[in-house]
């Protein structure tokens, strides 16, 4: 009998783990994994409520050492799996994979963004986990404005962690650095950075860039740019480890981008029919002319002498603007 119940047992544990031909070397290693990769979420619960799938809750993936919590995360679960899964697995979310994430890096760093459910649920059992650097010294915080993450879920995060806005990540970036994008988001995610750490639009990256120089790289909306003026007007003066000013990285994006190549260059000739998706799914693609050329009057407004400047390499603006092809209004 005792020989029986081992081998019953050994088969349970075979049964549990999908072929080598299934996982194809990079997938999930177990029913539970799989269930969650494939957003069966009903049989998900169904299958915690065994004997087996409890055991599971407690198993790393063996491409990335995450849990099962880790992978449900990433793929915008219902509650009532996150709830489930932190029952049979209660370490789960303060549990880190390869890289240093816990499941709140997880769902702060994908899209679409965890439910607000999902997130309470996350910071109310292991609400340190909105402290916790990875192996790249990213918080959930900056995960979440890498993602251009939804202005709730960057509030939820600052109202447990508020000193998350100076957390600096191993490129010398505050979440700031990460915050600007084309979308709409953009202006109130600023807003609210600098609201909790204001010294911020003065603070340096390991590339000697403000968060004036990101945000006029990724054509941020013309309100970001003047709040990080407002808060440190010296910025529009200030060059970078290569001795650009926010000028002269607005003037590198410009008007060579193709409508159907979405912010490559048209040297770059692609096939007809060729799309590229921007970056992060954002709706605007390379430099919009209008906001790129009020940010520009509003650089000169703060710092007149930009356009006249050099940097390293000895380019202006103006070389910049034409080598890159930037739009007439900027020229």
């Amino acid at each position: 009998p005792e020989g029986s119940m081992a081998a019953a047992a050994d088969t349970d544990s075979v049964n549990a783990l999908i072929s080598d031909e299934d996982i194809e070397g990079r997938g999930p290693s177990t029913k539970l994994g799989a269930l969650i990769e494939d957003r069966e979420w009903t049989d998900v619960i169904s299958h915690l409520n065994t004997d087996s799938g409890r055991q599971e809750a407690a198993v790393c993936d063996e491409y990335d050492d995450g849990l099962p919590l880790h992978a449900a995360c990433r793929n915008d679960p219902p509650l009532e799996v996150i709830v489930a899964l932190i029952d049979s697995n209660p370490r789960g979310p303060a549990a880190a994979d390869d890289e240093g994430r816990l499941p709140l890096h997880s769902a702060c760093g994908c899209k679409p963004p965890p439910s607000k459910d999902v997130l309470s649920e996350l910071l109310r059992v292991h609400p340190e986990g909105a402290f916790a650097a990875d192996a790249e010294g990213q918080i959930p915080l900056t995960q979440a404005c890498i993602e251009e993450a939804p202005l709730w879920l960057i509030r939820s995060l600052l109202d447990v962690h508020p000193a998350g806005a100076r957390a600096v990540d191993g490129d010398g970036n505050l979440p700031i650095h990460w915050a600007f994008h084309s979308g709409p988001s953009a202006v109130d995610t600023t807003e609210l950075l600098l609201s909790a750490y204001p010294e911020a639009a003065s603070k340096r990256n390991s590339s000697g860039s403000l968060p004036v120089h990101r945000a006029c790289t990724q054509n941020a909306p013309v309100p970001v740019v003047n709040m990080l003026l407002e808060e440190f007007s010296d910025g529009a003066s200030s060059a970078d480890e290569d001795g650009n000013l926010p000028i002269h990285l607005l003037c590198r994006k410009g008007s060579p981008f193709r409508d159907d190549a979405h912010g490559l260059p048209s040297y770059l000739d692609l096939p007809e029919g060729v799309v590229i998706s921007p970056r992060n799914g954002s709706e605007t693609a390379g430099t919009d002319p209008k906001n790129a050329l009020d940010v520009m009057e509003l650089l000169l407004k703060f710092h007149h002498d930009g356009a006249s400047a050099a940097n390293r390499f000895g380019e202006l603006p103006l070389h910049r603007a034409c080598s890159e092809e930037a739009p007439l209004e900027l020229v």
